[in-house]
Formats: C-alpha cells, sequence, structure tokens
C-alpha cells in the first residue's frame, strides 16, 4: 500500500512504526533529509498561482491531473512496486484540497482501471490511502 500524510505528521507516523526512509516528499521544497520524488510534485507556478488566489481550485486539480496522466506508462505501473509501503508526504495539513488528495485519487483509478487489480490487491484493501 501507499499512504499520504503530510510533514506535520511525521512524529505520529514514526510512533505509529514508519520509519523516515519510507518518507516520499512530493513537494518541491520537502525536508533536507527525505527523498523527493519530482515527477509527482506539483508545478511551481500552479501552486503559487493557487496559493495566491490566482487560480481556483478546479484548475489546479485538472492541471495536477493533467501532469499525472502524462507520466509515462512505464514508470506508472512501477510506482507501486518502488513506493510499497511508502508515504507520500506534502506541507498541507487537510488534503481535502491538496495534490495529494487528487494524486491518491489518481493512483487508485489508475491501478483498478489500468492495471487490472482487484481493489483488495495484496489482501491490503485499497492501493492509496491517507493517514
Amino acid at each position: 500500500m501507499i499512504y499520504t500524510s503530510y510533514y506535520g505528521n511525521m512524529n505520529n507516523l514514526q510512533k505509529q512504526g514508519f520509519h523516515r526512509r519510507q518518507f516520499v516528499g512530493i513537494s518541491l521544497n520537502n525536508y533536507s533529509s527525505i527523498q523527493t520524488e519530482e515527477k509527482l510534485c506539483v508545478n511551481p507556478v500552479d501552486f503559487l498561482n493557487y496559493k495566491y488566489h490566482q487560480m481556483e481550485w478546479s484548475d489546479y486539480r485538472l492541471h495536477y491531473l493533467d501532469k499525472l496522466y502524462n507520466l509515462p506508462k512505464v514508470w506508472l505501473d512501477n510506482l507501486f512496486d518502488l513506493y510499497d509501503d511508502c508515504v507520500f508526504l506534502c506541507y498541507e495539513q487537510d488534503n481535502t484540497r491538496c495534490h495529494r488528495k487528487i494524486l491518491m485519487d489518481f493512483l487508485n483509478w489508475y491501478y483498478v482501471n489500468c492495471k487490472g487489480f482487484s481493489i483488495f490487491e495484496r489482501g491490503k484493501g485499497i492501493i492509496c490511502r491517507e493517514l
């Protein structure tokens, strides 16, 4: 399973048994001690436009989804194996208006509809979920 959360929750995640090496940043300015997966980061211009109210949530979401849909299929197909049992982190505490929610929904859709996984693949339930 792939998880999502935010940097402010790292201590709680470590108390739950996650190790720092399982954390993967999906924001452009990550903690230096945490690896970053730049392919999953939001375009910085889109981020700033959204943050400063120059872009609506619906456009921000569409831009990020477009980025995800255009990732190389081979890379997406291997994403689960690369990051199984990892936690994708960004800065936003509330995931309802955050790119990690978009990513989580996309990965669940992709692995069920494009890869043919059942939602109970590997006995772990859904592919990606928020912690």
